[in-house]
């Protein structure tokens, strides 16, 4: 299911209910399994592309924070790739919004990874992002 809804949030200029979709994809994204938090994210990173308004749901539900939160803490690096592209679209917006990743220490944190990670997609999100504008060493 969590995959299906992935791929539907997705789809440009589909409405969709995002308050609905960030409230499902809040119940897995803390998930142990993998397998249930990997959709979960990608549906989060999907509502946020290109829409600050979207991005502030996000953080007003705390969804930000939590995503945040793994960010501090993860070591598997096709989870630090969904982290970081969704915190790649967070920092693509207003300074409102970057300003909310500096103060949390997700910057830090990704400068940190891009130090040390071996893997190259990880490294093109977080240095590039999705709009190709680098989010760490702006």
């Amino acid at each position: 299911m969590l995959w299906t809804l992935s791929s539907i949030t997705n789809i440009e200029d589909l409405k969709l209910d995002e308050d609905k979709l960030i409230s499902i994809a809040m119940q897995y994204v803390g998930d142990k399994d993998i397998k249930r938090r990997t959709p979960a994210i990608r549906i989060l990173g999907n509502i946020c592309v290109d829409s600050e308004v979207s991005v502030n749901k996000i953080i007003n539900k705390g969804a930000l924070d939590i995503l945040i939160l793994q960010l501090l803490a993860e070591e598997n690096d096709s989870m630090l790739l969904e982290l970081s592209w969704v915190l790649s679209n967070v920092a693509s917006g207003p300074s409102l919004h970057i300003a909310h990743l500096l103060n949390s220490g997700a910057i830090n944190r990704l400068i940190d990874i891009s130090l040390t990670c071996d893997s190259l997609r990880v490294l093109y999100e977080i240095t590039l992002g999705s709009k190709g504008s680098c989010i760490c060493y702006s």
